[in-house]
């Protein structure tokens, strides 16, 4: 007997993890520095000092008590207690339904009630008071890339890379067409290398300032968006290298744990079924 099953985007914002923007909205928080100051102040209990603190850092402590900490949890849980609350929808969510015709009425009537019942639970904060996701032009390849470069320089590179050698950076993360998976040694070998590094580390600069952006306005809760912002403060690769340590630590100990009770441990990887078939024009 098949199960009443909803789908579209509508059943993936409300009843299931989210869209590629939520997720992206959560990985860019952890990557803020005014957003890992206020979890230093507010869950570890630090003492920050005045100078230390961007101008607006009220807004930021009022907004982190509200969009949770995002550090000691992954997307799935974070998503499950506070996630889903938060996002402002945009009007009358609509869904679509798989039913199988030979279940009697009855039984249609009892899964749809059940569906219904558990979409209301996840529907429970008013269109009014929720961020508003921002519709533009910034993709979720383009949101992948940005974020991805910070998290390769924290978890890889930390302090071995000089500004100057950005470049290497660049070709880690494939951010060129051009030099896709080539090696520093093929770049060495290229004909106006120096030319070449310095393309590279122009493209590697551009990408990490507007992942500052990005997620620096994510923690004032506005996302996606680019507008150039400075907070007075730099990313912090240490912060982010050890906390990618035992993010993956603690990721691969729920995904073991999913496995043994016989939950699907892929979603905690990949929670919003992210692009299969999007455009990958960045911008």
């Amino acid at each position: 007997m098949k199960k009443l099953q909803a789908f579209g985007e509508g059943w993936k914002e409300i009843g299931q993890y989210g869209t590629f923007r939520h997720d992206f909205f959560y990985k860019f928080l952890q990557i803020s520095p005014s957003y890992q100051l206020a979890y230093k102040k507010l869950i570890k209990k630090e003492q920050i000092s005045t100078d230390a603190m961007p101008k607006d850092f009220d807004v930021i402590l009022d907004n982190f008590k509200k969009f949770g900490n995002v550090f000691d949890s992954n997307y799935i849980f974070w998503w499950h207690d506070i996630g889903h609350k938060i996002f402002e929808r945009n009007g009358n969510t609509n869904l679509a339904f798989s039913i199988d015709t030979s279940l009697s009425k009855d039984e249609l009537i009892k899964q749809f009630t059940e569906l219904v019942d558990r979409i209301k639970v996840q529907h429970d904060l008013t269109v009014n008071d929720g961020i508003k996701l921002l519709s533009n032009k910034i993709t979720a390849h383009s949101l992948h890339r940005r974020h991805y470069i910070v998290m390769a320089k924290a978890e890889f590179f930390l302090n071995k890379v000089k500004k100057e050698q950005n470049w290497t950076l660049a070709l880690f993360c494939n951010l060129s067409k051009k030099f896709k998976d080539f090696s520093q040694e093929d770049l060495e070998q290229t004909p106006n290398s120096e030319d070449n590094k310095i393309y590279l580390n122009i493209l590697t600069s551009n990408a990490l300032k507007e992942a500052y952006w990005i997620a620096e306005n994510a923690a004032r809760g506005k996302f996606p968006c680019l507008d150039k912002i400075d907070s007075e403060l730099k990313f912090d690769y240490r912060f982010l290298n050890k906390f990618y340590v035992n993010f993956h630590k603690n990721l691969i100990s729920t995904m073991l744990d999913a496995e043994r009770n016989g939950d699907n441990y892929m979603k905690f990887i990949d929670p919003s079924k992210l692009v299969k078939g999007r455009k990958k024009k960045s911008n």
